[in-house]
């Protein structure tokens, strides 16, 4: 508030000026050409001493000015630096650099605060000096300073800016053999704070005196709000970045747990039932003629319960298989997709073949080849099964783009599925039928629903017009990249 008190004060001596010069000029000089000359001169000395007045008052308010300036393009410079840094150290040694290249102070050194023991650690550190400055700077690696310990942690404790005029002879500061051998003198310390936490203290060190009013103005209350929101990002984003590595790396090894875990109790599952088949031939080739019909009816009831033991096995195993092998997205034509499916059936139960009808042509999908096969092939299997005792099958595969990807339908004239079953027969082992009525393992729509949502699709079931199943499977486009949102898959009926 000296404003007011400097105008009043200039229109005050203006006034006085203005009154006693004419006074005495009227009486020092009888003639009017010399009192003229006289007012004039008077009138020159008057804008001197104005001009005079005005850049003193000016100049410190200019000189503010522009460190205020400096000041705040140093801070967007240091936050586009910290922001664009690919990690936390980067950032802050590519930040201290910064502030030696634009001010007075020759070292400079980032301080973090390491949680678990509750110590200031240094991170990172610069100067544009030579090898003692270096010593100088290396001896701060090793320590770790509780608050009230060094200057780092007086500033923490303090909450506030420290200055010390001689780090060399200040008793608190632990590198002061260091510091005198390197020639350094003033040091200061900034605590940078956000969200009333202490994110980080900045150290800057000088081989000349700095007085403490200028020490105070390196970094001013802007330019520290501002470089500490932006390390609290960075560090936020490292602190992610780390748990996405932890996490990544747990997943890993759980999923290398699974895979040994999944083949050892395949093994370990299939061999006795091995066992308890080869028995059971063994059975009827040695004396299976003389066994009473009965006993036979048994040992061939142990060949099938054997059969459908190992192929629950596989399936439980291709389950798994689907829920974590690693799945390589490609461009995909349907077509090729499903002429392997059919040629499976073909080889396998050449009378249903016939069965299967596909309108082509179909579009291309982004997915993986195997995984593709493993779920038609098991909806055209079921298909193919769960029809009425008596009845043809009939399959028809048709595809179109729906949204931003494409939807396949498979669609039967079988038996169909309650509408209360729609979501639980994709759980494992969920059925709805006994096994001697239509036999199977359980486990084919939860892998076929697995495989499709590692693609990025979804699954679901319908009634046809004709009172049979309808399963939609949505994928995407083959030329969409993997952040295109999922389609929801639209009810048919056919």
């Amino acid at each position: 508030m000296r404003t007011p008190w400097i105008v009043l004060g200039y229109v005050v001596v203006s006034a006085l000026w203005i009154g006693v010069s004419d006074a005495a000029v009227a009486s020092m000089f009888g003639d009017l050409s010399q009192v003229q000359w006289a007012q004039t001169l008077k009138g020159l000395a008057f804008v001197a001493a104005s001009g005079g007045l005005m850049a003193v008052l000016l100049i410190p308010f200019e000189r503010r000015q522009m460190r205020t300036t400096r000041t705040l393009k140093l801070a967007l410079r240091l936050s586009d630096v910290v922001n664009s840094a690919p990690d936390l150290e980067t950032a802050l040694r590519h930040g201290l650099r910064m502030v030696i290249a634009s001010t007075r102070w020759t070292v400079a050194e980032a301080w973090l605060v390491d949680h678990e023991r509750q110590v200031l650690r240094c991170v990172a550190r610069g100067h544009d000096g030579g090898d003692a400055l270096q010593s100088f700077t290396d001896a701060a690696l090793g320590l770790a300073l509780a608050p009230g310990e060094g200057l780092p942690g007086r500033a923490w404790a303090l909450a506030a800016p420290v200055w010390s005029p001689d780090v060399g002879v200040d008793e608190r500061f632990a590198r002061r053999a260091e510091a005198r051998d390197a020639g350094v003198i003033t040091g200061m310390a900034y605590p940078l704070r956000f969200d009333d936490e202490l994110v980080a203290v900045i150290t800057l060190f000088c081989t000349e005196r700095i007085p403490e009013r200028e020490a105070h103005t390196g970094i001013n209350l802007v330019m520290a709000n501002d470089v500490a929101a932006s390390i609290a990002a960075k560090r936020a984003s490292d602190d992610l970045r780390t748990l996405n590595a932890q996490l990544e790396r747990r997943v890993l090894e759980r999923t290398r747990d699974l895979d040994s875990f999944a083949r050892t109790a395949s093994h370990d599952l299939k061999a006795p039932v091995r066992a308890i088949q080869g028995f059971a031939r063994a059975i009827q080739a040695d004396a299976g003629d003389t066994l009473p019909s009965d006993v036979r009816g048994y040992v061939a009831a142990i060949e099938t319960a054997t059969e459908e033991m190992t192929t629950l096995v596989d399936g439980i195993l291709t389950y798994s298989r689907a829920s974590r092998d690693a799945i390589a997205l490609e461009a995909v034509a349907l077509d090729t997709v499903f002429d392997a499916v059919v040629d499976d059936l073909a080889r396998q139960r050449p009378e249903l073949a016939a069965c299967v009808r596909v309108e082509r042509p179909l579009p291309g999908v982004r997915g993986s080849i195997t995984a593709l096969r493993l779920v038609f092939g098991n909806l055209v299997e079921n298909a193919l099964r769960y029809v009425a005792p008596g009845v043809t099958p009939d399959v028809r595969v048709s595809a179109a783009v729906v949204g931003t990807g494409v939807q396949v339908d498979v669609i039967d004239n079988g038996i169909g599925v309650p509408e209360d079953a729609r979501e639980r027969i994709f759980e494992p082992f969920e059925r709805l039928h006994a096994s001697e009525t239509y036999p199977g393992t359980g486990v084919g729509l939860a892998t076929a629903r697995r495989a499709v949502e590692r693609l990025g699709g979804a699954i679901a079931v319908s009634t046809s017009l004709g009172g049979g199943s309808v399963f939609s499977v949505w994928l995407p486009e083959r030329d969409l990249p993997d952040t295109e949102p999922r389609g929801d898959v639209r009810a048919v009926t056919a």
